[in-house]
């Protein structure tokens, strides 16, 4: 599979309704900067709810006919081998075919797991980030060092937001950096918690225009929807530091 997650705009718009456009008339006529981070916030869990509806499709529906695929062309293959007479490249081809199939339900978990990581939920945001970078280490080829504290208490629009800057972090990482190694620090204070993604790559341009690319206004967005910060770091040749904090609200769940 050649492509990733569906982009965000197309999940946009199938959060927005049919067509998109009544959101979108909505979206101009709010007229307060509150009014827009409400908006965005509207948006954003009308989005995850999408992601979440497709993750599942993904990896209930697909994932389980290509297991059932996979045990059909095995049966096969063990039908054929009593039979004489059959060439050795069928069966060379069966070997072939069984292992397309192991990578393409490989990569239908991964897409899973990038549109929405069961790992939160079920285990909680330090088991999701640790899972995401395993799996990043073997696409890559890049090192990842983890120090990832367990938090006793985050509520879930925390835990969301953390991931989803992470995965858009280790994104840029992949992409631009030329990075060898990648350090994750996940750990809480009192009443905040915090995220440090650094590498050891090249470094980010220093042009204004190059820091407002990357995703990293959307990532400061989220930060900002939850009270929170984001900053980076970065000199030429030295890497880039990128450190998110998020109050913790009264409200808490069980990660």
């Amino acid at each position: 599979m050649a492509s990733s997650t569906p982009r965000d705009g197309q999940l946009h718009q199938a959060a927005c309704g049919e067509h998109g456009a009544p959101s979108f008339a909505h979206a101009e006529q709010v007229e307060s900067p509150e009014e827009l981070r409400a908006y965005a916030r509207h948006l954003d869990a009308a989005i995850e709810q999408e992601r979440a509806h497709i993750a599942r499709e993904l990896h209930d529906e697909l994932g389980q006919r290509l297991t059932a695929l996979k045990l059909d062309l095995r049966w096969l293959g063990g039908q054929l081998s009593g039979i004489g007479g059959i060439p050795p490249p069928c069966f060379a081809r069966i070997d072939g075919m069984a292992q397309l199939i192991d990578d393409t339900i490989a990569e239908v978990r991964s897409l899973s797991t990038q549109l929405r990581p069961q790992a939160i939920e079920m285990l909680g945001l330090a088991a999701a980030i640790e899972d995401y970078s395993m799996q990043f280490e073997k696409r890559t080829g890049i090192r990842c060092r983890l120090g990832l504290q367990t938090q006793k208490h985050l509520p879930a629009a925390q835990k969301l937001v953390v991931f989803r800057v992470f995965q858009e972090a280790m994104t840029n990482v992949a992409r631009h950096s030329g990075a060898t190694q990648v350090a994750v620090r996940l750990f809480a204070r009192r009443d905040t918690v915090h995220l440090e993604v650094e590498d050891n790559g090249r470094g980010m341009p220093q042009e204004p225009r190059a820091r407002q690319r990357l995703g990293l206004l959307g990532m400061r967005e989220r930060a900002h929807q939850l009270n929170g910060s984001l900053e980076i770091d970065s000199a030429s040749g030295q890497g880039v530091r990128l450190a998110l904090t998020l109050p913790l609200s009264a409200r808490r769940s069980e990660t």
